[in-house]
């Protein structure tokens, strides 16, 4: 059995590092594709799940399957096919920290996948079927996506979707959004983001958005992510917010995604159907993100310490890395009446000025002992 199976793309992502005095970007190759980040997410939180999709039969294929693999994605439901190449994606970043995206996918083998290659006893033993609209973009994997919907809807299965728009694939912003629009008539659970809602509907209020969800789609859970704002969560009961750290962002791809697959992992926890979740356990799952983003930064700092050159490099990342941990930790365990009130704020969350001063100086720090090339 499976809490959450996914159908749609598996590809590469070329991520931009550094361009030189041409404008030619050295890049790095890492695994993607937005459903396959997501199962990533609801693994780390203890979920079983399992992928629908296609690679090519060639290097970056049977890496993609490992990688999966070493997840702890179910991949049998993966098909390798000789007569295509995996679908690779070029991402490029503005100085904002903003991402352009270049594909080669004409065809790549994730819009190659058919309803008859598709193992439909996997959707039986699934709790959840999740997609988004890169496997709507092109026959046959389009007319499989909808035929898994419409079947995963008949067996009684939750359905979760992510637009997750990227207008280069598409053939006329119109079919984007005719697309999406299926996607969302279609879904129980939606993660959307405030660029999706302004692109389809010309809306830029949350709430509004929201109840257009909830009311005239028959959404029972709607999530809209807002960059820097962080989210907002509403069904038929109620609606919350959650903020999020202030960053300087360097690199977003994912990270809708990983949101998406950590509040449906709390979702199926708390076993309640999405309708019914207080106003208070909505807000418990948009701040998953901020205990996910506190982790990051934690284990970063971590991987940094181990590749410092000195062992002064290494204890300056491992206590910034204790003092943020320790932090967050105890202001978590507050929040939640496990401990008393102590007074310490949440990293980069909580006002404060010298706390807020004295982590953005330890970031600095550490930014720069994994920048050093020498031992110092």
């Amino acid at each position: 059995m499976y809490d959450v199976i996914a159908l749609g793309e598996l590809l590469i992502d070329f991520a931009a590092k550094e361009t030189d005095s041409d404008g030619y970007p050295t890049m790095k190759a890492n695994p993607g594709g937005a459903p396959g980040n997501f199962l990533a997410a609801l693994n780390k939180y203890g979920a079983k799940t399992a992928f629908l999709g296609k690679v090519g039969d060639d290097a970056f294929g049977k890496l993609l399957l490992k990688t999966f693999e070493k997840a702890g994605i179910e991949t049998k439901g993966i098909v390798t096919d000789p007569s295509v190449f995996t679908t690779l994606a070029f991402v490029t970043f503005s100085p904002e920290g903003d991402r352009s995206f270049s594909f080669a996918r004409k065809p790549g083998a994730d819009t190659r996948l058919s309803f008859e290659e598709i193992d439909l006893t996997m959707i039986d033993e699934a709790s959840v079927f999740h997609f988004g609209t890169l496997s709507l973009t092109d026959d046959p994997v389009r007319t499989a996506t909808k035929e898994c919907v419409e079947y995963a809807k008949r067996q009684g299965k939750l359905i979760t979707f992510d637009p997750n728009l990227r207008l280069p694939l598409w053939e006329t912003p119109d079919a984007a959004k005719e697309q999406i629009l299926w996607g969302l008539a279609h879904a129980d659970v939606v993660k959307i983001s405030d660029e999706e809602v302004e692109f389809l509907w010309g809306i830029t209020d949350e709430k509004e958005a929201a109840k257009k969800l909830l009311d005239e789609f028959g959404i029972r859970l709607a999530m809209i992510t807002m960059g820097p704002k962080g989210a907002y969560l509403a069904n038929q009961n109620g609606a919350a917010y959650a903020k999020c750290p202030e960053v300087k962002p360097i690199d977003t791809t994912g990270a809708g995604d990983i949101f998406g697959g950590s509040a449906v992992s709390r979702l199926l926890k708390t076993g309640k159907a999405p309708e019914e979740l207080s106003t208070e356990e909505l807000g418990f799952i948009g701040t998953v993100i901020i205990i996910i983003l506190l982790l990051f930064i934690t284990i970063e700092c971590i991987f940094i310490a181990r590749k410092a050159k000195d062992t002064a490099g290494k204890m300056i990342c491992c206590g910034f890395a204790a003092l943020v941990g320790f932090q967050s930790l105890v202001n978590i365990g507050v929040a939640s009446g496990v401990l008393p009130n102590t007074g310490l704020p949440l990293p980069f969350v909580s006002y404060g000025l010298t706390s807020l001063l004295s982590l953005y100086i330890g970031v600095g720090l550490v930014l720069n002992v994994g920048l050093q090339p020498k031992k110092y």
